[in-house]
C-alpha cells in the first residue's frame, strides 16, 4: 500500500494582519514576509484557538509574550499538594492555584505577588517585571476573588534592551 506524500511549504501562510507577498492560489499558499519580530520568537497563542485557516493561532511580539506569561501563571506547578500539570516538566508553571479557596486577606495578596514574581522570573527570561498588584473582591457578585495585575517589559536577551514597555496581564483566582 502506498502512502501519499505531503510536502510542507518552507514559508508560513500570511496572517490576516500581515499582507501576503506573491500569488495566492490553493496550490501555492501566500508567503508571509519576514518581520523583525520573528527574531524574538513566534508561537502558539494561549488560550489555544483556531485561526481562520483551520490551524492554531500563532503570533510574535507582544502578543506572544502576553500569551507566554498567561500560560506560565495558568499552569499548575509541582508542590507538596500536586505533581504538577505538565508530566514531562512538573515544575513548570506557578503556585497560584494553591491560593484558591483560601482566606482572602493581605497575606494572600502578598503570597500571590511572590508566586507571580517567582514563576515569571524562572520561566520567562525575556521579561522583566515592573509591578505586581492584587485587588480583593469581597462582594457577592465576585465571590471573594483575587485579581492580579502584572506589568512587565519585554527585553532583548542578547543586549538587555527593552523592546516593549508596560505590557500587562490580568489573572483572576
Amino acid at each position: 500500500m502506498s502512502h501519499p506524500t505531503t510536502t510542507w511549504p518552507l514559508s508560513t501562510p500570511a496572517s490576516p494582519s500581515i499582507p501576503a507577498v506573491g500569488p495566492t492560489t490553493p496550490s501555492a499558499p501566500a508567503i508571509r514576509p519576514f518581520s523583525a519580530l520573528d527574531h524574538y520568537g513566534r508561537g502558539l497563542i494561549h488560550p489555544f484557538r483556531r485561526d481562520g485557516r483551520g490551524d492554531f493561532a500563532n503570533q510574535s511580539g507582544p502578543d506572544l509574550v502576553r500569551s507566554s506569561v498567561s500560560q506560565i501563571l495558568g499552569t499548575f506547578a509541582a508542590s507538596e499538594a500536586s505533581e504538577g500539570e505538565v508530566p514531562w516538566r512538573p515544575d513548570f508553571g506557578s503556585l497560584l492555584y494553591m491560593l484558591r479557596h483560601q482566606q482572602n486577606n493581605q497575606a494572600l495578596v502578598e503570597l500571590a505577588r511572590v508566586y507571580v514574581v517567582d514563576a515569571i522570573s524562572r520561566w520567562e527570561p525575556r521579561v522583566r517585571i515592573t509591578g505586581v498588584s492584587a485587588r480583593k473582591f469581597e462582594n457577592n457578585s465576585r465571590d471573594d476573588s483575587l485579581e492580579i495585575l502584572v506589568r512587565y517589559n519585554f527585553l532583548d536577551q542578547n543586549t538587555g534592551k527593552v523592546i516593549y514597555e508596560d505590557l500587562e496581564s490580568v489573572i483572576s483566582i
